[in-house]
């Protein structure tokens, strides 16, 4: 029996695989612009293939993305059959599945895309600058000219596509697991308002399995509420949150129920109680 490494030495390796974390969100985010989750999902087969099979015939150089495939079967997102054979084929975890399509076409796959985009990935070496002067621009700032994250999204249409596309993915399947086991949490709500709603999805999914809210009200920045898709019995508001938060709060007060954004709920919980006196039902933190 060989004897373990001294302490030093794993301390290095530790050290190493640090320096290399990177490689891993990269890599996956390359298999889903090559589109390699539903390719070997098929609708559900999940049969293992090679990477020669998930390229076009004739490609020169599978073990490009052998290589991206292995890497990311040691992170659990694949499942690796016969390894060290000539044919090595893989299969998707239930990690992997994530980033295929349910039926109404999120996963969250755009959760991993937008966290990736070459704007935010631009920001995260200038972190060491907000440490030396925390009182500038946000690192994202910095890196983008001086635009700030939310401004960015504001002018760039691809880019907010794929915010809202990413926040569909990841809300509804925590939506769906919220109204099966919260019965009764939305009795005597006939309007419903969702601060923070981005894209609607949160609205439409307890409109569609709670007969009695009768309206959905959107509430999100103006860049966010222009591409949201027209949705049946919601409206979409859009409004820049502080410079015109009285008059939100006295539109809030009309309805019955709000959800709300974690990081917003007890803020506008609190201006509603200072400038009305009433206590907001809040169902519960959507984010």
């Amino acid at each position: 029996m060989s004897p373990p490494p001294p302490p030093q030495a794993e301390a290095r390796l530790a050290m190493m695989e640090l320096a290399n974390m990177i490689s891993v969100p990269m890599a996956l985010t390359a298999v889903i612009r090559l589109g390699v989750p539903s390719a070997v999902w098929a609708g559900g087969a999940n049969a293992p293939l090679s990477a020669a099979e998930l390229l076009p015939e004739g490609h020169p150089d599978p073990s490009v993305l052998e290589r991206l495939l292995r890497l990311l079967a040691s992170r659990g997102v694949f499942t690796e059959h016969a390894p060290g054979s000539a044919a090595r084929r893989f299969a998707l975890t239930a990690v992997g599945r994530t980033l295929v399509p349910g039926p109404s076409g999120a996963s969250y796959a755009d959760y991993v895309l937008q966290h990736h985009q070459d704007a935010l990935v631009a920001a995260w070496p200038r972190l060491h600058e907000a440490v030396l002067d925390p009182a500038g621009p946000e690192p994202f700032a910095r890196a983008s000219g001086g635009v700030p994250a939310y401004a960015y999204y504001g002018k760039d249409r691809e880019a907010n596509e794929v915010m809202l596309r990413a926040m569909t993915g990841v809300s509804e399947p925590f939506m769906e697991a919220l109204l099966d086991g919260y019965a009764g949490g939305f009795d005597g709500v006939a309007t419903l308002v969702d601060v923070g709603g981005s894209s609607g999805a949160c609205l439409e999914m307890i409109m569609r399995r709670v007969g009695t809210i009768r309206e959905g009200i959107n509430f999100d920045l103006p860049q966010v509420v222009a591409a949201a898709p027209p949705i049946a019995g919601t409206y979409n508001h859009a409004m820049h949150m502080l410079p015109s938060f009285n008059l939100f709060v006295c539109y809030l007060l009309r309805y019955d129920a709000m959800l709300s954004d974690p990081i917003l709920s007890p803020f506008v919980r609190d201006w509603v109680i200072t400038l009305s006196g009433r206590q907001v039902r809040t169902l519960v933190d959507t984010g």
